[in-house]
């Protein structure tokens, strides 16, 4: 494992791990426990691409339909 080594005339910007943006870019950057970031944007998506496969898997064990 190698140190990081910081410049202290250059200052640490983070980024999103997923989209690559950094924190100066994005409203904000939730940080993960194995030191990525997500971004809002990201957040969302990610988000949504939850729900979708949850109302999937929910229509295909029910057999009923969710509106959408």
């Amino acid at each position: 494992m190698h140190a990081l080594k910081l410049d202290p005339a250059k200052p640490l910007v983070l980024t999103c791990s997923m989209c690559g943006k950094d924190e100066r870019h994005v409203r904000y950057l939730m940080a993960g426990t194995a030191g990525g970031h997500l971004c809002d944007a990201c957040t969302v998506a990610a988000m949504k691409i939850v729900v979708k496969q949850r109302l999937k898997d929910f229509t295909k064990r029910s057999g009923r339909t969710v509106a959408q």
